[in-house]
């Protein structure tokens, strides 16, 4: 990141953490396939690239996140990954439900 210099050395944690958010960040910039006849990207455009729906999914992704920095530091990691599997679990039984 721009504003972090090169000499500053951060806790394991927090150097993946921002590891984690610049990945997060390259991979929602990926160029969405051109209709036949755009042959203008939004970018170029002076649009903002960023749509609502990547918005929305960064910061839940990053909610997401900051929660397992919270379990970590709670120490009740097992806990947080025994209830995300069962919300996993769940989530595909009632799709299965109701398709």
């Amino acid at each position: 990141m721009e504003g972090l210099s090169a000499g500053v050395r951060l806790p394991i944690s927090a150097a993946r953490v921002i590891t984690y958010v610049r990945h997060s960040i390259l991979a929602g910039r990926k160029q969405c396939p051109q209709r036949p006849g755009d042959d203008i990207s939004p970018a170029s455009r002076g649009g903002d690239s960023m749509s609502i729906n990547k918005t929305r999914r960064f910061l839940y992704q990053m909610a997401r996140l900051l929660g397992d920095v919270n379990a970590v530091k709670q120490g009740k990691v097992g806990k947080r990954i025994v209830r995300r599997a069962a919300g996993r679990a769940t989530g595909r039984a009632m799709r299965k439900l109701f398709k």
